[in-house]
């Protein structure tokens, strides 16, 4: 499946963050040796009833990770795409879009 940009349902668009925010954890796990369920993983059923208000909760739970990642200096590619989905997939989710 590729990337559909023009895509601006909101479950595409949520489901777009969910994979984003799996990626980045995933990989800064993934450097730290450790071997655990993300975030995503465990909120995945829950987000997928209630994605707006179960975002937060995922997008605090990242921030560490996210702060990890930065201090280790890691420039790849997958870490790159997760930023910059970061800040445009936010504006596509209109508040009328997360009900």
């Amino acid at each position: 499946m590729s990337l559909d940009t023009q895509n601006r349902s909101r479950d595409y668009l949520y489901g777009r963050l969910l994979a984003v925010a799996e990626n980045t954890e995933s990989y800064a796990l993934y450097l730290a040796g450790e071997k655990s369920a993300t975030t995503a993983e465990r909120y995945m059923q829950r987000f997928a009833e209630h994605p707006f208000a179960t975002w937060r909760n995922i997008e605090l739970a990242l921030k560490p990770y996210q702060e990890r990642l930065r201090n280790n200096g890691q420039k790849i590619l997958a870490y790159r795409r997760s930023a910059k989905s970061w800040n445009y997939l936010p504006l596509m989710i209109s508040p009328a879009t997360t009900n």
